[in-house]
């Protein structure tokens, strides 16, 4: 959570980026004023409208997973009398929105920032890229050694 930023600190930076300060509900503003600095002025509407959208947001509670157990006749598999196979499957559903999962991520999809995942708690053959990137570097490797 270091590296999270407040929402005042936000607009703070936000209004420093703003590249005229021009009170914008005096009507003193010439109209050669508005043509020459048109673009920095509607830059500051721009942020202004940011930060107004900023101010109406709320912040999105910490959820946690919940370990669910399901079960189902898919894949189909028959046992050796003829009978139909029930799997058994362990899911994680989120508190927050209800979502289930197949393994524990850091974040749902609703945003919530989970509280109970781990690193460690991960599914490692749910990375199928990088078992993919590791099966072609061995053969790689293979291949030049020969």
């Amino acid at each position: 959570m270091d590296n999270l930023i407040s929402k005042s600190e936000l607009i703070d930076w936000l209004n420093g980026k703003k590249y005229i300060t021009v009170d914008e509900t005096s009507d003193t503003m010439s109209e050669d004023f508005e043509k020459e600095h048109q673009w920095e002025l509607s830059r500051n509407c721009f942020i202004n409208d940011t930060i107004k959208y900023i101010q109406e947001m709320t912040a999105i509670e910490a959820g946690e997973w919940r370990e669910e157990e399901f079960q189902s006749y898919i894949p189909v598999e028959y046992d050796d009398s003829g009978n139909l196979i029930l799997h058994t499957y362990k899911t994680y559903r989120c508190n927050r929105c209800g979502r289930p999962r197949k393994n524990m991520q850091p974040y749902c999809n609703c945003g919530a920032k989970m509280s109970n995942y781990k690193k460690e708690d991960e599914d490692p053959t749910c990375d199928m890229k990088k078992a993919a990137m590791q099966q072609i570097l061995l053969r790689k490797s293979m291949k030049e050694g020969e």
